[in-house]
């Protein structure tokens, strides 16, 4: 098992191998382009530019589009570069490929308006000037509030300006919104100059790519080099969040912004690198569809070819361990040594970084700590993979930490079983699928749901060269499903209503058992078959199939999957423990963010017909940085019974917002 481990890196290193005479001759120099200083100094500040075999010679951007051009005249070898942005450089032929992903929260991007603006919502920007940086992050998440609020791009003034323009117009004036992204959105915040309008949460999946050229992707030394320093950028980053004041005085220096603000911007991205898969790449296409239908993009652009896929991300390191990854193999006990200082803060900061106005506490909160000990019936699928941070978050004493004695009772058939065990009294709380529950929620089960878990479970394939590419070319096709009732099911048919194609009259669904979906599949009985995990991603892995669409894009990408539900009266006469079940299990998923690997270790315990590369890229692809309770996972439960009312789920003359709070316990109030 340790050997497979070390496969990625035993990559690396016969990389390395291979360049080793090239070096030898000549020492290999990156020329790295970065914008606002945000890889040097996190380099920097964790001390892991050390013994280098290559020399780096920086470039300072102040947006992506110079960048850009930078890369497309081969003036640099890679760059940091936003999901848009990138976008354009390829539909103009740059000869670039991205080759790692920093997945983010994306609200920092964001429309700003002057403080005391009339504007008061996305409707309200209809007639009114917006600077942006044209093909920018700050353009597409403008964009894209226009399109929610049913407004044309052609009923606003765009004034393409860089940030530093952009910022002296808003604040003269000249125009009534900005467009941006970090650090000036927090920079506006913070020094109250200006206030966010619209947030990029829910409208953009945060991406921001490693891009390299490539005539430095060809070149066997600087392939080495690149993945040396995505291994020691990866570390750099987590090293940044464990030590957050260190790592806001270095930015702050290189920016020139206060280390406050430096830091504030950083600690809300919740950024964290990873190796690209195929649902990074679906996000692509995604937005690339999404200029082409705003007149952005001429032609429709097959994002497939510009990724290159063959370099590695440590799953976790340590800033101490990041050069030594490269010269010989990794050692997961060795690094846990390593860390053991550092395991609270790095473990934390997912929960405390995300949406302030939603989380209880900044990272653990052991005023949340019982008196006494407690004993809690805790009802889950102990064999599903989403569930596997739970399942083993004893493991971190993520529940003993806070005096709770956990009884798992595991079930593993339908999770609206498992609600009903918890309103039967046969279980104190439970983790289920919000797709699942809210319909028996509104039958009036004595169930209070305190929190959203975590993102992403739910999967559309189709066959690899099929034409049903997106989903507006399933209209009069049949989906396969396994249950009527399930929250796959439930969730497709509120995508397809959202791009105008009636689940109900339009679409057929057919039942399946799970294993023979694929062969109705590739038999072309029907176009297109949704599922969960493994199911999903054991399918994308063959090559055979392709994704059309998931939980993990568009707007759901910053929405709870699994929700966390208690008795109620778990809710009303026993509010401490509540809360602290519900503080534990959020911080088991934000470990789980940031460590996927260990926890796919630890679940092979429990895992049935899985192993641990399987759980750990699984876990890797889904959100279990995101979490959700007060304003916002009441924002989030109202907008799921809005959608279930749309396709027919819920009743008609439901209050989606009254309902969502009917079910919403604030044991953190």
């Amino acid at each position: 098992m340790r050997e497979r481990k070390r496969t990625p890196l035993a990559a690396a290193l016969v990389l390395l191998a291979l360049s080793a005479h090239a070096v030898a001759q000549e020492r290999v120099t990156l020329r790295i382009a970065d914008q606002k200083g945000g890889m040097r100094s996190q380099l920097e500040a964790a001390n892991a530019l050390q013994n280098l075999n290559y020399d780096i010679k920086w470039a300072e951007f102040p947006a992506a589009a110079p960048l850009a051009e930078a890369l497309n005249a081969g003036a640099v070898d890679a760059g940091i570069i936003g999901d848009a942005p990138l976008l354009f450089a390829l539909a103009n032929g740059a000869p670039v490929k991205a080759i790692a992903v920093d997945k983010s929260n994306p609200a920092g991007t964001a429309v700003l308006v002057p403080p005391g603006s009339p504007l008061k919502s996305a409707a309200d920007l209809k007639g009114k000037r917006i600077a942006t940086g044209k093909g920018s992050i700050g353009h597409f998440v403008a964009l894209k509030a226009l399109e929610q609020a049913g407004i044309s791009p052609k009923d606003v003034q765009w004034v393409f300006l860089g940030p530093v323009d952009a910022k002296v117009a808003l604040l003269n004036g000249s125009v009534d919104a900005w467009a941006t992204w970090e650090p000036y959105t927090t920079q506006l915040v913070k020094t109250a100059e200006g206030q966010i309008l619209v947030s990029g949460k829910g409208l953009l999946p945060g991406n921001t790519f490693l891009a390299a050229t490539d005539a430095s992707l060809k070149d066997p030394a600087k392939r080495a080099a690149l993945q040396d320093y995505l291994h020691r950028l990866a570390g750099a980053e987590r090293w940044a969040y464990a030590n957050l004041d260190s790592y806001g005085k270095t930015l702050g220096e290189i920016i020139r912004f206060p280390p406050e603000i430096a830091r504030a911007q950083f600690a809300n991205r919740q950024s964290q690198w990873q190796r690209l898969d195929s649902r990074i790449v679906a996000q692509q296409q995604a937005t690339a569809d999404f200029y082409q239908a705003n007149g952005l993009i001429r032609a429709r652009l097959d994002v497939t070819p510009t990724f290159d896929d063959g370099f590695t991300v440590p799953a976790q390191t340590a800033h101490q361990e990041t050069h030594a990854m490269i010269q010989t193999s990794f050692s997961r006990r060795r690094f846990l040594q390593l860390s053991a200082g550092t395991a609270l803060a790095a473990t934390a900061w997912p929960l405390w970084a995300h949406d302030m106005a939603a989380m209880p506490v900044e990272g653990e909160n052991l005023a949340l700590r019982l008196a006494e000990p407690y004993k809690i019936r805790l009802a889950i699928n102990k064999s599903a993979v989403c569930l596997a941070p739970v399942a083993v978050a004893e493991q971190q004493k993520f529940f003993s930490k806070y005096n709770l004695d956990v009884e798992f009772v595991n079930f593993g058939n339908s999770t609206d079983v498992l609600l009903e065990a918890i309103a039967t009294g046969k279980a104190d709380a439970g983790v289920g699928m919000a797709l699942r529950w809210l319909k028996a929620l509104e039958q009036g089960f004595d169930v209070k749901l305190t929190a959203g878990t975590h993102g992403g479970c739910l999967n559309l394939l189709t066959a690899k060269n099929s034409p049903f590419g997106g989903l507006e070319s399933l209209k009069g096709q049949t989906i396969g499903v396994t249950d009527m009732a399930g929250p796959d099911k439930n969730f497709f048919a509120i995508l397809l209503k959202r791009h105008g194609i009636d689940p109900l009259s339009d679409v057929q669904w057919k039942v399946y058992p799970a294993d023979l979906l694929s062969v109705a599949l590739d038999k072309r009985e029907i176009a297109a078959i949704s599922g969960s995990e493994p199911f999903s991603y054991r399918l994308l892995e063959t090559g055979k199939y392709q994704l059309i669409a998931s939980n993990m894009s568009g707007d759901y990408a910053n929405l709870s999957c699994c929700v966390l539900g208690v008795s109620g009266s778990l809710a009303r006469d026993h509010k401490p423990a509540a809360a602290a079940l519900t503080q534990a299990i959020l911080e088991a998923h934000s470990y789980a963010s940031a460590h996927p690997e260990s926890v796919a270790q630890a679940f092979m315990a429990h895992a049935l017909n899985t192993n641990e590369t399987e759980v750990s890229g699984i876990l890797h692809g889904q959100g279990h940085g995101h979490h959700a309770v007060g304003e916002a996972f009441v924002k989030e439960l109202t907008q799921y019974a809005i959608d279930l009312q749309r396709v027919q789920v819920i009743k008609p003359g439901t209050d989606p917002h009254q309902f969502a709070e009917s079910i919403y316990a604030n044991v953190f109030a």
